[in-house]
């Protein structure tokens, strides 16, 4: 199946301070790139950014033709920053204003940068560079690096490489106008991210998590008669079947039931379960992380604790206290003897010899856990001992697991009861993160913006 093409915003970003690279040459490999672009892809939009004389940076509005950014081109030529490289001040701009709009619409986005000389930043620059590339990388995001001049290396040669790699594009060293030609034109091919997940996109690391939700849209509290849900088309959620079940994108007002939303980012997401693009207008938007697993039948992570087994047989074992061995005698038998009504009894298998030393048969010797551990106190009776069942590891497996559908009609449930009991007495309810009093109509905490559930 052949991927569905994005449309790419493109920015072509002028480090050039040596006059190497005429003006010319420029004008005429950008001009042949941005046709061979518009023929792959014809929404595609274009712009160029550099700093003029006093480090201002400008970035021009998007065009879709050559002729617009020649006129853009020739009208600052002069005015543009030629005396020192910008590198780090500038990628960083394109980057920022890229993400921007990867928020508002799904797309590609590049940055193609054209340097002729290394910048001379300190590392405290390339580090908060290096921060926003791995942030923004995800989008996705790719950037292309063209170095023009006659040396073979550059003291920035591994910073650009490491920036390339990290966004899938490509560092290219052009010696001479042709060169610069013919790789600038090569560039003009389509970039495409292959899917790290089984459901399709890239992983997001942690760390970014909270980037990412503060870029997204939370879905907002619908009105009555909004409309039909965007995912099912229906007006009553048949997941849950309640009426208050309606919220609508911030961006474009168009309503989603909760339930279908959260069923849709489970598989339809960026890399983060609960942020998704909207159906509609493709902006960035966001659910209540729990309630979307909630809703899909699964454990919240960090609500399991992988080691409350260990620490519930932990609780139940003897351990020895140095302040036992200083109470008396007289203190310590009676103690003593609660133990010994408490202890259990319980059974181990022992063989009968005969006088010859062969083994007759297997007993069971009752015993009791006393003070001192274990004591036989009798033989256990074998048909006691044949009556009692025994579980094995087979019959464990062998037990049912739910399925995806028994998993979300739990949910359903779950949902449903949870839901009723939103109205309390007076219709009064409590805010979970900050306490306010909420109205019983109120879905978001007019105090701090949760939601409320």
């Amino acid at each position: 199946m052949t991927p569905k093409l994005l449309p790419e915003s493109i920015v072509l970003y002028l480090d050039l301070s040596t006059g190497i690279l005429s003006k010319k040459m420029l004008q005429k490999g950008i001009e042949q790139f941005v046709k061979d672009k518009i023929k792959k892809i014809p929404n595609c939009t274009f712009s160029c950014f550099y700093f003029l004389k006093d480090t201002t940076p400008f970035l021009s509005e998007e065009f879709k033709d050559f002729k617009s950014i020649k006129n853009q081109i020739n009208s600052d030529w002069k005015n543009r920053e030629s005396s020192q490289s910008n590198f780090e001040n500038g990628l960083f701009y394109c980057l920022s204003f890229l993400a921007q709009k990867a928020a508002q619409k799904a797309g590609n986005y590049r940055v193609i940068v054209i340097t002729d000389s290394p910048s001379q930043k300190s590392s405290e620059y390339a580090e908060a560079l290096m921060e926003l590339v791995e942030t923004v990388k995800n989008f996705p995001t790719f950037i292309d690096i063209i170095r023009v001049g006659g040396k073979e290396r550059y003291s920035d040669d591994v910073k650009l490489r490491i920036i390339s790699t990290l966004t899938s594009g490509g560092l290219f060293y052009a010696q001479n106008d042709k060169d610069f030609l013919g790789k600038f034109v090569a560039l003009a091919k389509n970039k495409i991210l292959p899917d790290l997940r089984a459901e399709g996109g890239q992983e997001i690391d942690p760390e970014k998590k909270l980037y990412y939700e503060n870029v997204a849209k939370m879905l907002q509290p619908a009105e009555a008669n909004v409309g039909p849900c965007l995912i099912c088309g229906k007006d009553l959620c048949e997941y849950c079947t309640l009426p208050e079940d309606k919220l609508v994108c911030p961006l474009c007002n168009q309503p989603y039931h909760e339930c279908c939303a959260a069923l849709y980012t489970w598989k339809k997401n960026i890399g983060l379960k609960h942020i998704f693009r909207c159906v509609n207008c493709e902006g960035l938007v966001k659910m209540n992380e729990r309630r979307v697993y909630e809703i899909n039948g699964e454990p919240y992570p960090g609500d399991e604790s992988p080691h409350l087994e260990e620490t519930a047989e932990l609780e139940g074992e003897e351990t020895w206290n140095p302040e036992t061995d200083m109470t008396t005698s007289s203190e310590a038998e009676e103690p003593a003897k609660i133990e010994e009504e408490k202890s259990k009894e319980e059974s181990v298998k022992v063989p009968e010899t005969s006088s010859n030393g062969e083994v007759k048969q297997i007993g069971k010797v009752k015993v009791k856990r006393g003070l001192f551990g274990f004591q036989p106190i009798g033989m256990a009776d074998d048909e006691e001992e044949s009556n009692k069942p025994e579980s094995t590891t087979a019959e464990k497996e062998q037990e049912p697991k739910m399925t995806e559908e028994e998993k979300l009609a739990l949910a359903r449930k779950k949902l449903a009861e949870r839901r009723k009991k939103k109205k309390v007495k007076n219709g009064i309810r409590i805010c979970k993160v900050c306490s306010h009093h909420l109205k019983p109509d109120e879905r978001i905490c007019p105090k701090c913006g949760s939601p409320a559930f």
